[in-house]
């Protein structure tokens, strides 16, 4: 026979979310019992409806067993998690980040239209470029485009080779991107104040501490 304070333990969920907003306010404190919790605009259990970036249904929490899993569900502007800091990630093409208000997508360089046989097309030399990260405008559209090399580059808002001095989102010293000789580029975030989001892609396991941006809005992942 159970005691009661352990039917009681038993029956506590293991999760709840702290809904942040984009002020740092707390806007409502949601536990989670259900397999499922739809996050969304006009739909679901945990609505933000204040907020333009948020789809109608944006993600889903899935909770198995003891297990917390999000999958965002085709939203347009994605569900992000905080990268821990001081933690080198690898990235792949068509990987996104999110700096501040930037969002940045590293991409194959583009293959050389060029054939042999043809005449060549004059242009500036390729100096060994990989990869490139490309900033993405809100609305749609592409701003500035970065062709990396091998090596480090330092992003920031004062210091490093990729610069935003007019996102104060963005610390002075907030990322580094490495790309190795085989094209393989490694993320880590240097410390910044206010974090950076790498955008999922599939069914993402949750842990108590996780920090998840939707919209304007973070989901603080707590221990029920």
């Amino acid at each position: 026979m159970l005691h009661a304070v352990d039917a009681e333990a038993l029956a506590r969920p293991a999760f709840r979310v702290v809904l942040v907003r984009a002020d740092g306010a707390t806007a409502g404190t949601f536990s989670l019992s259900a397999q499922r919790t739809v996050v969304g605009r006009s739909e679901g259990t945990l609505l933000i409806p204040d907020d333009p970036y948020v789809a109608g249904a944006h993600c889903a929490l899935l909770l198995t067993g003891g297990t917390l899993e999000i999958e965002d569900l085709q939203s347009g502007s994605g569900t992000w998690l905080k990268v821990p800091p001081g933690e080198s990630i690898r990235l792949g093409s068509g990987s996104e980040i999110r700096l501040g208000h930037q969002r940045l997508v590293l991409e194959a360089m583009p293959a050389p239209d060029w054939q042999p046989g043809e005449p060549k097309v004059w242009g500036s030399p390729d100096p060994g470029y990989l990869v490139r990260l490309v900033q993405h405008l809100e609305g749609g559209g592409t701003g500035a485009i970065w062709p990396l090399t091998e090596g480090s580059v330092l992003l920031g808002r004062e210091e490093g080779e990729i610069r935003f001095p007019s996102d104060g989102f963005v610390s002075g010293r907030h990322a580094r991107l490495t790309v190795k000789a085989d094209a393989s580029v490694y993320f880590e975030d240097v410390g910044s104040s206010n974090g950076s989001y790498l955008r999922l892609r599939q069914r993402t396991k949750l842990s108590v501490g996780d920090l998840v941006l939707v919209g304007t809005h973070l989901l603080r992942i707590e221990a029920g």
